[in-house]
């Protein structure tokens, strides 16, 4: 275990359940919730809930408190983890974060990365981020809890409103007007100002971080927690590839590249169902577009830690509006302009002037910083990543994501100016 340094996704229902945020339920993993619902699989996760031993997380958080008492809270099943509440007797909270074996890509890689980008954040910035007191990897030969898991602080606040029309508040005030509008902004010149510091701590390679047992920060090979597509093919296909594609990658060629041949070696190793001749057109002609999307300048860097999940969920608030909680980052180092594009609430489907896309762009590239170290301090900078940032994420969402046939056509047609034709067999074509 790497003692010290803390976050989540949940369905729909258990947003405000006891626990402030307990796992980021994207809107492009909605596929998730409804595969939960299925009876066989409601049986495996709780068979997988029932054999942990609870109790012994109570203990490992008891002696690094030095011995104060502690008892299990409330939790609550997400779609990639199991969070669970440890209460101290002097009413204190932490947060035990479990990755589920059966829709995590691979569980301990993603603990490991989570833990470090974390700690390495409370070290290095300012940005609100859970303290992690505790954690290790199933494989750990001192790890009692016996998988793999992550002591975190239970952060104050509450989920970003969106002050939306349709929300639970029955006032019909006029005046509420201008108080949102104002508080949208305050929201968006705080996650600009996040992201600018974000692209300060920059990093020689795209991979996951790892911290060490002497505290120094490293980049290794690539893992994605966020894909929710068949998580133990991908793992496999993931492994069976040469070194040279599993990272850390040097350039965003390489990166894209290497995640292009993941992709197709999934698509045409797995089990019998797969091999289809529509996916691997797909792929094909996507892998075909990274080109078009790279911006030569950046290239070869600067790489700095994303979050590609920054849903209203994973950015807590409190009643004046300001962020006291950026949770759920994926543990990544990524691109300057994978960074660089609207946070994942702007997708998600919601309304209100929080989640105005123009507004948050207008404020984006206009605020000024004094971050002399952030390769996002020049306004210039900001403007050119974010005018494409769109395409930019619908590309990456298509290449390390499940969503690649509802994203493609599109993107085909946004790039090429053309329709892309699904034919099924060859690498796919315009009409």
């Amino acid at each position: 275990m790497i003692g010290q340094g803390a976050v989540t996704p949940s369905a729909a229902g258990e947003r405000y359940a006891l626990l402030q945020r307990a796992d980021s339920q994207h809107h492009h993993t909605s596929s998730e919730e409804k595969m939960s619902s299925h009876d066989s699989e409601d049986s495996d996760i709780h068979a997988f809930i029932d054999q942990l031993k609870l109790e012994e997380l109570c203990r490992i958080a008891s002696d690094i408190e030095g011995g104060g008492s502690c008892s299990l809270g409330g939790h609550t099943v997400g779609g990639f983890n199991i969070i669970q509440e440890l209460v101290f007797q002097d009413g204190k909270v932490w947060l035990a974060r479990i990755p589920r074996p059966d829709n995590c890509f691979e569980p301990e890689e993603a603990t490991l990365s989570y833990a470090a980008v974390l700690r390495y954040l409370k070290k290095h910035s300012s940005i609100p981020v859970p303290s992690v007191y505790d954690y290790a990897a199933a494989s750990d030969s001192g790890n009692t809890f016996g998988t793999s898991y992550i002591l975190m602080e239970k952060l104050p606040g509450h989920d970003l409103p969106t002050f939306d029309d349709d929300s639970d508040d029955d006032s019909d005030d006029d005046d509420l007007a201008p108080v949102q509008l104002s508080a949208a902004r305050k929201i968006h010149e705080q996650l600009t100002d996040i992201i600018i510091e974000l692209a300060s701590h920059r990093f020689e390679s795209i991979g996951s971080l790892r911290e060490d047992p002497e505290g120094n920060f490293t980049v290794v090979q690539y893992c994605d927690p966020t894909y929710t597509s068949q998580p133990e093919e991908r793992t496999t296909a993931f492994h069976s590839l040469d070194p040279h594609y599993r990272g850390p990658y040097r350039s965003i060629t390489d990166f894209y590249s290497s995640i292009s041949v993941l992709n197709l070696t999934q698509e045409t190793t797995g089990p019998g169902h797969k091999h289809s001749p529509q996916m691997i057109a797909d792929y094909k002609a996507l892998a075909r577009l990274a080109p078009k999307i790279i911006i030569p300048e950046f290239d070869n860097g600067p790489f700095v830690i994303g979050h590609n999940d920054l849903t209203v969920q994973n950015i807590l608030v409190d009643d004046e509006f300001n962020i006291t909680g950026i949770i759920d980052f994926p543990g990544n180092t990524v691109p300057l302009p994978s960074l660089c594009v609207f946070p994942w609430m702007f997708h998600d489907n919601l309304s209100g002037p929080v989640v105005a896309r123009d507004a948050y762009k207008e404020v984006f590239i206009s605020k000024h910083s004094d971050n002399g170290s952030s390769a996002l301090q020049s306004t210039s900078v900001r403007r050119q990543l974010i005018e494409s940032a769109i395409t930019r994420n619908q590309f990456e969402l298509a290449l390390l994501g499940p969503m690649i046939s509802l994203v493609l056509p599109d993107l085909y047609e946004s790039i090429n100016g053309e329709k892309y034709v699904q034919q099924g067999t060859g690498d796919g074509a315009t009409a």
